[in-house]
């Protein structure tokens, strides 16, 4: 619907029948529609287009432009990754699928809602006779527009376990993940609302702004929780006299228990919230302030995939704006759930007429702006950054419990209401995320965008009709699996080396392993973007690859995929070589250098290449060690926590490079493997104060730790802060196509790494020029060699001592010591060992048979 200079229709009030009223439809009063104040506008975002970094709309497309409308607006780039994306889902077509078939779901019409409340005990013995019968299942929610879009597509209501999908209306229990078929479908991953609570949101958003600057993260205002940031708000209050602050529950929603405060003493001290620095210059139509709902998918989280809806809401207030009356919430609060109590709100009663009312679509708002003379494009370049980077703040926490709970990586999605303010200035700003937004259908508006929207949701993550009852098997390995990883850990953060080792000692079968899974899950990209109706993928898109810096840990299965849909269309590869006439096992060699500085500033021990292929590091080590000469640069190298540099290239394909830090990373990694199980008192006093020498060193840059740790803890930390700082090295000095490979490299060397005897890492780290070193590693003899031998006396349960094959040489020996004392041990007047019910807090992450929980 085209916009008129005036328009005037006459409605009747939903809440009060006797009333008639007048809502006229007219141009923006003032604000950016003002001649001066858009050319102004103008000039400034033309020059941030320009330097524009990140997802752009010329890569990913443009919502707003109506409901599965015609792509002949796409771009140049868009049409030509079409025809490409085509080609090699074709050629997967032309494979044998043995996967069961997908279900189709399309949008209902109103008569076709749904009237009834949930039945109770559905679910019997008959269903399960029936193995292709499709179930769902709706928890603690009535959501009636889901389950009449359920059962127009054939689906049955069951109260069991045994469902194809689950519809949540709140954050999922462990418990529902326990034993998940690979096709079912559960519809929230694990502690997503870890963004979706407005208090988690603030504080993993600010953690992100600390870590990496608030200009990289500046689309929440500031914020603080209450009570226990208090007395940080309330300098800010004073040092910020002319702004104001608007008060939310922490875990509410529709609006509830919102207000602006009016002095400091209208903020709670004893009550969990959050206060947020109010937007006072609002973008204004006809004079009402307003928010966009945008519905945010994500049907993978390891590969992360991000998509949004091409519809959404425009919500706006039904009083005219004014910042005085901070007490009026239909002049502040954009919330339906508020202002549909407003005798002045007007209901929408026809949605091919989107532009009238107190709720517009996304596309009248766009026509709406694009009419005026507003190029929305950098608008949505940077809602497509601050969703990006929003589930980036969450997405490891995510990860770390979906591996927990041993999910497949298509159990879980997640359909997300982002609510967006945009002010005066066109720039977006994040209010809240909604867990499970609200589908309810008052107004056809509703029903027409909502029941699209749910359609193709389920249509894009793909819901097969698999066999339940011929699927029992694999239910049982993901039962067994869970509870694997209930009562061992798993391999998440990455505390100590073993953690991150390569178990397998066949890297051939490894490699060709993962180049299988990235081509399936390739093939399922594909397939979601053949799928993907009115959704448009914005994570991974054309230059998400910018966004990788803000990832906590380094994702290979993100730079694949990115690579194979972006880079190199053709067959997809793993991230090193992977043709099958070279396969063998890379060459190491053995080099260290300075690292954060030029790069000619370097010390290089060795250029030869070391075989490793067939047999362990041995005496060869020692005497390359000998024959080298330390070759500096000119350059004055500062003493800094790493002594290594990683070259932008290697010479030869099949070498790699083992590092002085790689080194010490494992050396301290073993360390933390033998003292983690024994009580801080028990450690001999020279170790305790070799490791806090090591700890306190001035060579870190994070000088304070948390006192309250004990001394194990604290040597992680450190262990973490040496990953981190060598993570950004490496990427640093590779090109983001080269991220990939590099990643892959790191795992070979910790295989390799895995070799090297106590004896021989200590003969490469006494010769490091950093003092922090020689803290750990004496010239005579290092910390690790001091603890072997002494762990490696410890009298066995037959009376016998378990010497090491040397003088503390054999790391692994000393761990299977450990494993072997179903009893505390005795020892020799040297130490303890603590076992479970002694230690004070637990270690899941653990490789060693020897539990601590």
């Amino acid at each position: 619907m085209s916009f008129r200079s005036v328009r005037s229709i006459s409605y009747r009030a939903p809440k009060s029948p006797n009333t008639e009223f007048t809502i006229v439809a007219m141009a923006p009063k003032g604000g950016i529609s003002d001649n001066s104040a858009l050319k102004k506008l103008k000039a400034s975002q033309e020059l941030e287009k320009n330097t524009w970094q990140g997802i752009s709309v010329e890569t990913v497309g443009k919502p707003g432009q109506g409901l599965h409308a015609q792509r002949g607006t796409s771009t140049k780039f868009l049409k030509s990754h079409e025809v490409l994306c085509r080609q090699k889902l074709d050629e997967f077509k032309k494979e044998k699928d043995h996967r069961p078939l997908l279900v189709l779901f399309m949008p209902v019409s109103d008569h076709q809602l749904v009237k009834s409340a949930l039945p109770q005990n559905s679910y019997s013995k008959g269903n399960f006779l029936q193995p292709h019968e499709l179930l769902y299942k709706i928890y603690k929610t009535d959501a009636k527009l889901v389950r009449s879009i359920f059962e127009a597509s054939g689906l049955y209501y069951t109260d069991s376990h045994d469902w194809n999908i689950m519809w949540i209306g709140s954050s999922a229990k462990p418990y529902l993940y326990e034993g998940l078929n690979e096709y079912q479908r559960i519809s929230h991953f694990p502690n997503s609302f870890e963004l979706t609570r407005k208090d988690r949101m603030c504080a993993n958003i600010v953690a992100m702004q600390k870590k990496f600057g608030k200009e990289a993260f500046d689309f929440i205002p500031d914020t603080f929780i209450l009570p226990d940031e208090y007395s940080d708000f309330y300098n800010h209050f004073y040092r910020n006299k002319s702004s104001q602050w608007i008060l939310k529950p922490s875990a509410s929603s529709r609006g509830r228990g919102i207000y602006l405060i009016e002095s400091i003493d209208d903020v709670p001290t004893d009550e969990s919230c959050i206060i947020s620095q109010y937007i006072q210059n609002p973008l204004l139509i006809n004079g009402l302030k307003f928010d966009i709902r945008l519905y945010v998918l994500i049907t993978s989280i390891e590969p992360l995939k991000i998509y949004i809806y091409e519809e959404g809401l425009a919500r706006f207030a039904s009083e005219p704006y004014t910042a005085g009356n901070k007490s009026n919430h239909f002049i502040h609060l954009t919330n339906y759930s508020v202002n549909k109590n407003n005798n002045k709100f007007v209901q929408n009663n026809d949605w091919r007429q989107d532009d009238v009312g107190h709720k517009w679509s996304l596309h009248a708002l766009m026509k709406h702006l694009e009419g005026i003379g507003v190029d929305t494009d950098l608008m949505w370049n940077r809602i497509y950054d601050l969703i990006v980077k929003a589930l980036i703040s969450v997405e490891e926490i995510i990860i770390d419990n979906s591996r927990k709970l041993g999910v497949h990586r298509n159990n879980c999605f997640d359909l997300f209401g982002f609510d967006v303010l945009i002010d005066s200035n066109l720039k977006p700003w994040l209010l809240e995320v909604n867990l499970t937004p609200s589908l309810a259908t008052d107004a056809p508006l509703d029903l027409h965008i909502k029941g699209n929207l749910i359609a193709d949701t389920f249509n894009l993550i793909g819901l097969r009709a698999y066999n339940r009852k011929k699927e029992c098997p694999s239910k049982l390995r993901s039962r067994i699996r869970f509870k694997q990883n209930q009562c061992f850990g798993v391999q998440t953060r990455g505390l100590s080396s073993q953690s991150n080792r390569i178990q397998s000692p066949d890297i051939n079968k490894r490699e060709i392993n993962k180049k299988s899974k990235l081509k399936e899950i390739l093939k399922e990209t594909l397939e979601e973007w053949d799928r993907r109706g009115g959704f448009l993928r914005i994570y991974p898109s054309k230059d998400s690859d910018a966004y990788d810096q803000f990832f906590g840990t380094v994702r290979p299965i993100n730079k694949a995929l990115y690579k194979a849909l972006y880079k190199e269309f053709s067959a997809p590869d793993i991230p090193i070589s992977t043709s099958a006439k070279n396969l063998d096992r890379p060459k190491t060699s053995l080099v260290k250098s300075n690292t954060f500085m030029e790069q000619s500033s370097k010390i290089i021990f060795n250029e030869q290449a070391l075989d490793v292929s067939n047999s362990p590091p041995n005496k060869n080590i020692n005497t390359i060690a000998d024959h080298t000469t330390l070759v500096r640069s000119k350059t004055h190298i500062p003493e800094t926590l790493s002594f290594y540099s990683y070259p932008n290239k290697q010479s030869q394909k099949d070498n790699i490079t083992i590092t002085g830090d790689d080194i010490l990373i494992c050396y301290v990694s073993r360390i933390i493997e033998l003292i983690r199980p024994l009580s801080e008192e028990k450690l001999r006093k020279t170790w305790k104060k070799s490791i806090e020498k090591f700890i306190c060193h001035n060579t870190w840059e994070n000088s304070e730790i948390n006192a309250a740790w004990s001394l194990c803890q604290k040597l992680e930390s450190r262990l973490l802060e040496m990953k981190e700082l060598k993570r950004k090295t490496i990427f640093r000095a590779s090109s983001p196509q080269e991220h990939p490979e590099a990643e892959m490299l790191e795992d070979i060397r910790a295989h390799t790494i895995e070799k090297y005897s106590v004896t021989q890492m200590e003969g490469i780290l006494k010769s490091s020029p950093l003092k922090l070193v020689s803290c750990i590693v004496g010239r005579e003899r290092g910390l690790l060699s001091d603890i072997t031998s002494s762990l490696s006396k410890i009298k066995t349960q037959d009376g016998f001592y378990a010497e090491a094959e040397s003088d503390g040489e054999n790391f692994s020996k000393c761990l299977e010591i450990l494993n072997s004392h179903s009893k505390p041990p005795s020892t020799k007047g040297l130490f303890s060992i603590h076992r479970k019910s002694s230690l004070p807090y637990a270690r899941p992450h653990t490789t060693s048979k020897f539990r601590v929980v």
